[in-house]
């Protein structure tokens, strides 16, 4: 199966890491990533079934997969007009992509913190309603999602940090984050 993955690509240490982590799980299926920019291909070179497309590649070959994924974190959050771009796109793709009847998931994503306005979170639901699945890492975007989602049906699940779960760092307080090398290339099973 040809994967589509959408992430933050900028040498984002916890969206690298949750490719990688998706990647070597889903190893049997091909990964696509747009993005045309070196450096930033340099990351994965190592990771088989990690393929690239180019801008214009991908628009010409738009929809040959068979699944799309969006790769979350914090990508929420609007605080400079870079995201609010980011998010127009993504909305945008995303109604494509429900048209075209390809299923579509966002994963490892967080809620908030919204404005007063909740600018934010009206466009993240925008977004959200396009999803077949959406997968939370705390109780407070499941519950801010459940309220906002009454009336439609939206598959929405609580799994904590794929990256920074308690399950690898049980010495981490309750709130806090951490990690140590060794923790980090077990989880990417990267070896130097």
């Amino acid at each position: 199966m040809n994967i589509m993955v959408d992430a933050y690509l900028d040498n984002n240490l916890g969206d690298d890491l949750m490719i990688r982590y998706f990647a070597s799980y889903f190893y049997q299926h091909k990964i696509y990533l747009v993005e045309s920019r070196e450096h930033i291909r340099k990351t994965f070179y190592d990771i088989p079934n990690i393929y690239f497309y180019s801008e214009e590649d991908y628009k010409m070959n738009e929809y040959d997969f068979q699944l799309h994924v969006t790769i979350g974190g914090s990508m929420f959050i609007l605080d400079d007009f870079k995201k609010l771009i980011r998010f127009r796109h993504r909305i945008k793709n995303s109604r494509k992509i429900k048209k075209r009847n390809i299923p579509s998931a966002i994963i490892g994503c967080n809620l908030g913190p919204f404005d007063k306005r909740n600018f934010g979170l009206k466009l993240a639901k925008f977004e959200l309603k396009y999803k077949n699945l959406v997968t939370v890492r705390d109780k407070q975007s499941k519950e801010l999602l459940l309220r906002g989602f009454k009336r439609k049906k939206i598959n929405i699940k609580l799994f904590p940090d794929i990256i920074f779960s308690k399950v690898l760092y049980k010495s981490i307080p309750k709130y806090g984050l951490g990690m140590t090398l060794s923790q980090v290339f077990r989880v990417t099973n990267v070896e130097f």
